[in-house]
């Protein structure tokens, strides 16, 4: 029988998926004259998904459920489909690129406007080679045996 729901069922697939990788900034000088701009480069810093998604793909890949064996994908325009492959020798993994990273100036998540330029990066994301075969990997994995 299979255990759909509980801390006993297997899991096989882990999805995330991003708006856009963000352009890298500079951060301003904490100064009177600029109390706004650094106040925006620190939260902008403390909500940044990327750290976190670096972190929980790691720990997921190589610990759970069952170590060492990809179950973690992450789906993010622009950010060079990384993934998790064995070395030429296999006896580790390593992270690789499939695709060019391209960091962008993204809009707000409620920002209407960028929702055209949002859509049009998701389309050229999805053709790209890398990300199909990451799309396939990932399907792949959902197929129970």
């Amino acid at each position: 029988m299979l255990t759909v729901f509980g801390p006993t069922r297997g899991t096989s697939c882990f999805l995330s998926i991003g708006t856009g990788t963000p352009k890298s900034e500079e951060v301003p000088s904490a100064t009177l004259l600029n109390v706004t701009g650094f106040a925006a480069s620190m939260a902008s810093i403390a909500t940044n998904t990327e750290v976190t998604n670096v972190l929980f793909r790691s720990l997921i890949n190589a610990f759970a459920p069952t170590p060492n064996v990809k179950k973690y994908w992450r789906f993010n325009v622009g950010n060079g489909c990384p993934d998790w492959v064995p070395t030429e020798d296999g006896t580790s993994f390593q992270w690789v690129l499939r695709e060019t990273r391209e960091e962008q100036k993204l809009g707000e998540l409620d920002d209407v406007a960028a929702m055209t330029k949002t859509i049009e990066a998701a389309k050229l994301y999805i053709g790209q080679k890398g990300a199909q075969d990451m799309m396939q990997e990932c399907a792949q994995s959902l197929i129970v045996s």
